[in-house]
């Protein structure tokens, strides 16, 4: 369980610091235009889009082997 506070850190910050813009952007030209947009704009286009949901499916089956696992 503790390599993956690890791995969100990355997925969050990055190496430069705007992980966080290319985890919540569904495009390719979205991080240009970040600026443009305010955050919450941007966090409810990710919030509608597939990937979250495709993240949330993945992430429920993973987090839930995990649990299972462990518990048993």
């Amino acid at each position: 369980m503790g390599g993956h506070f690890p791995l969100f850190g990355v997925l969050v910050h990055g190496w430069d610091g705007t992980g966080y813009r290319r985890l919540l952007t569904t495009s390719r030209g979205a991080p240009r235009d970040w600026p443009k947009d305010s955050v919450v704009n941007d966090l409810l286009h990710f919030l509608t889009s597939g990937t979250f949901l495709a993240l949330l499916v993945l992430g429920a089956a993973v987090v839930g082997t995990m649990l299972i696992t462990q518990i048993g």
